[in-house]
């Protein structure tokens, strides 16, 4: 017998990853000033155009390394660096995606694929509590490439963007 398997990307799927960019945006001009929070999505894109992925450490650690300490001092880089990893990511969750990914594991196996640096992406599922809500999170560092071709055309590669609750 063969079993429904649903695999769902995280971002700007089961999370508002735009809301979630503005936020961070928001609190990086407050601690950083417009000129280094410019900076820092300078590097992010930099970052993002070289891996392929987003990975947010990354960019943090470039633009401590690239930026003046009397620019950017150690107390705020760690400030900086806080607002991401204690970023309340399940603030951020599309309405009922928790209650979704519930039906789904009902109906076969529910699996949330990601792409990004794995240690972040993990982190944001473990917070958002969408890791509770399904089988099996997986990380990939490009889905896109890695999900076979079956896979990524498959019907039941869902966008919750699509879903509404009755």
């Amino acid at each position: 017998m063969q079993t429904l398997v649903f695999l769902l990307d995280v971002d700007n799927n089961l999370l508002d990853n735009d809301a979630i960019k503005a936020d961070w945006d928001k609190q990086l001009r407050v601690e950083l000033g417009p000129k280094l929070t410019m900076r820092f999505w300078e590097i992010y894109e930099q970052v993002r155009k070289e891996r392929g992925i987003v990975d947010i450490p990354l960019a943090l650690s470039r633009l401590r390394e690239q930026t003046p300490s009397t620019e950017l001092d150690e107390q705020t880089y760690q400030h900086v660096h806080s607002l991401f990893d204690n970023y309340p990511f399940h603030k951020r969750l599309y309405p009922y995606a928790i209650e979704t990914l519930e039906h789904l594991r009902t109906m076969g196996l529910t699996v949330i694929v990601s792409d990004g640096d794995l240690v972040f992406q993990a982190e944001k599922i473990i917070r958002s509590h969408l890791a509770e809500a399904v089988d099996s999170p997986l990380f990939l560092s490009c889905k896109a490439t890695m999900l076979p071709a079956s896979y990524r055309k498959a019907s039941y590669l869902i966008s919750l963007s699509h879903i509404s609750a009755t």
